[in-house]
């Protein structure tokens, strides 16, 4: 929680400069919300991981249809093993270690589109530097069969790309649903001597799935 309150500072220092110099053109507010997220290529399945993502965007309208920007966000990836009960035991499901968190403090940039003044679209790539990563190795993985570790078999960044939809219910608030899907591998080389059950040929992608609720700092008119 200190990482993400840190980040959010960070985020709410950098964007005052538009509050102050730029608000007669541009729209700015913050984002909170949680996802869903897995990972391809870790022999699981299911967004079973969840995550925090908090951030900030900025906006600008290029006329009554079409308006562009960017996010800065904090956002917790991942993917997570599932474990069932049979006649009482816990067995665990197919997959490359127990639990994987990754923290990224991540820029998309965004064409958004406006049907109205209450739906919007929006899509574009985002560019993500990771914070943190705690892994749980767990069964799958081999060298270690338990406890806390970071997860050195990734790069340090990500590139993928964001998709989704926004509804604008009130003049102060939004409601988002987005989709994102890395572009390039997260994994590195030394991810094969890592794990011997992972079809690495094809890389490691983080997908995610997000809901967040946005606050603008000026009002939206939505009459009409």
């Amino acid at each position: 929680m200190k990482l993400i309150s840190k980040t959010l500072l960070v985020l709410g220092l950098f964007l005052l400069p538009f509050t102050t110099i730029y608000a007669q053109k541009f729209k700015a507010g913050i984002i909170i919300g949680m996802n869903g997220s897995q990972i391809n290529g870790d022999n699981m399945a299911g967004f079973n991981k969840g995550g925090f993502l908090g951030g900030i965007y900025v906006d600008y309208p290029f006329n009554k249809s079409w308006s562009g920007g960017f996010e800065m966000d904090f956002t917790m990836k991942g993917s997570k093993r599932t474990y069932s009960d049979s006649n009482g035991v816990a067995t665990a499901g197919p997959g490359s270690w127990d639990d994987l968190e990754l923290g990224y403090l991540e820029v998309p940039i965004f064409a958004k589109y406006h049907f109205n003044k209450h739906f919007e679209v929006y899509f574009g790539p985002a560019f993500g530097l990771l914070m943190y990563s705690t892994w749980y190795p767990g069964q799958g993985s081999i060298g270690n069969q338990g406890g806390e570790a970071k997860a050195d078999f990734l790069r340090n960044y990500d590139i993928s790309f964001t998709g989704g939809v926004t509804y604008n219910f009130a003049e102060h608030f939004s409601a988002t649903v987005r989709y994102s899907n890395s572009l390039i591998s997260i994994g590195t080389g030394s991810y094969n001597s890592l794990l011997s059950n992972s079809p690495i040929n094809n890389g490691l992608t983080n997908i995610v799935i997000s809901g967040a609720l946005v606050y603008h700092f000026w009002p939206q008119n939505l009459k009409n």
